[in-house]
């Protein structure tokens, strides 16, 4: 029939295009979940660059501060062993200056440094208006990428000094950029991240590529970081996209599944038996929603009372904190729980008996012919389930189970009082629980 083809191709259609669609939230959502791990090893990155430097500059931190009470009285030697004690404790640490003014007039080590002795920070043209911004802050200032007059470059971390307001001097800590760049990314993600790491902004808006490819800044996938020392991490993921790869092959079968799904529409029976499914679990866990659990209820109470000697339990469980879940990591979290609650239920229970969903955070649990033990062993079962921790892209999440039970034929036979038993034992559980809490 001509209708039932449009029909068919109708469908067809509206299965691909939704096909597309859920393709299109798993794209975003694993383009998130890969930008979400690049941001959190960013984050180790900045650590480890933090933690290293740390490392360095506390071994100066009281120095500024003898300077300042022994300015007028410095004694050279004094000076020299106290600068000799923090080089042999540090790493990394080429060589610390002390400027009076703008002369540099104490350096340590002294002998592969002495051509520095002397210089003037306003006649370095390369060096000086990092020097004029840290005086000119009154504050600790790192420079990366730095050459030296000695040789080689350096990162150098200086720290102004100011006495009654005035202007002092300059106490310079010269860094092996090398030997502290290799120290911080010795852990450098290799087979999972790529990344580069650039120095602060200079005074042209410029910023020096310390590590890796600069070319990765430029990256569109790359996830951009900034510590707050100004350095820039770049971190993409390695390798190619492998979720990309799977959406095609994803998408090949969704629209192969459409066409055959559109050629089978016109089955009238086909279709009512889908609707009647749909309308009998639940949509967001899988397993039988209210309506199905009263029917399958309503008819292992039926064989109870054609053969007595038979029993029928229902456990009813409710979720202890559910609602903070919600509040603190939002619905869809709350989602992600329920679902995975519902997954784990059922591998706690036979494959006769019916794990459902009575609503909201309720669940229910419905098994025939269960012994006393068996029983206890089933919601000792189900309780260590629930209450073991779900992660969800990296947050810990925690639920408690207060349970309530009813056995037929001693509790009732009528699928109201069965329920109204465990929904009492169930509120019992929950005031003991917290009795105990």
């Amino acid at each position: 029939m001509p209708s039932a083809r449009w029909y068919s191709w109708a469908f067809f259609v509206l299965l691909g295009a939704g096909i597309e669609y859920m393709l299109y939230l798993h794209a975003l959502q694993a383009d998130n979940d890969r930008r979400l791990r690049a941001v959190e090893f960013a984050g180790q990155l900045r650590s480890q660059i933090d933690r290293e430097l740390n490392a360095v500059i506390y071994l100066t931190s009281g120095l500024d501060s003898y300077l300042i009470v022994r300015h007028n009285s410095l004694d050279p030697h004094e000076l020299q062993s106290m600068l000799a004690t923090i080089y042999a404790s540090s790493r990394h640490i080429r060589n610390f200056g002390i400027a009076i003014g703008y002369t540099l007039t104490y350096v340590y080590p002294t002998d592969s440094n002495k051509e520095a002795i002397g210089l003037d920070y306003r006649k370095l043209p390369a060096q000086w208006p990092a020097v004029s911004r840290a005086i000119a802050s009154r504050k600790a200032v790192l420079i990366e990428n730095v050459r030296l007059v000695q040789g080689g470059m350096g990162i150098i971390y200086r720290v102004p000094v100011y006495i009654d307001e005035q202007y002092w001097g300059l106490l310079s800590t010269v860094i092996d950029s090398e030997s502290f760049l290799n120290a911080a990314f010795h852990d450098d993600g290799t087979g999972t991240f790529q990344f580069a790491v650039q120095g602060s902004k200079d005074t042209d808006g410029t910023r020096a590529t310390l590590w890796g490819r600069t070319e990765l800044f430029d990256d569109p996938e790359a996830v951009l970081v900034e510590s707050d020392n100004g350095w820039c991490f770049a971190v993409k993921p390695w390798g190619p996209n492998s979720e990309a790869i799977m959406r095609w092959l994803v998408r090949g079968l969704g629209w192969g599944l459409a066409l055959v799904l559109a050629i089978l529409a016109y089955l009238a029976l086909r279709h009512r038996e889908s609707l009647s499914h749909l309308a009998l679990v639940d949509s967001l866990t899988g397993i039988p929603n209210r309506r199905l659990l009263k029917d399958r209820l309503e008819h292992a109470l039926d064989r109870l009372a054609r053969r007595p000697a038979d029993s029928c339990v229902l456990i009813f469980i409710d979720l202890d904190g559910f609602k903070p879940v919600n509040d603190n990591h939002g619905h869809r979290a709350g989602d992600a729980l329920l679902q995975a609650i519902a997954a784990r239920m059922r591998y706690c229970v036979r494959s006769e008996d019916t794990v459902g969903r009575w609503g909201g955070d309720e669940f229910i649990v419905l098994a025939e012919n269960l012994s006393d033990i068996d029983r206890e062993h089933m919601i000792q079962r189900l309780r260590d389930a629930i209450e073991k921790p779900i992660d969800y892209h990296g947050h810990s999440l925690n639920v408690g189970a207060s349970i309530g039970w009813a056995s037929g034929p001693v509790d009732g036979l009528i699928p109201q009082e069965l329920i109204r038993v465990a929904d009492l034992r169930m509120y019992d559980n929950k005031r003991t629980r917290k009795e105990l809490a």
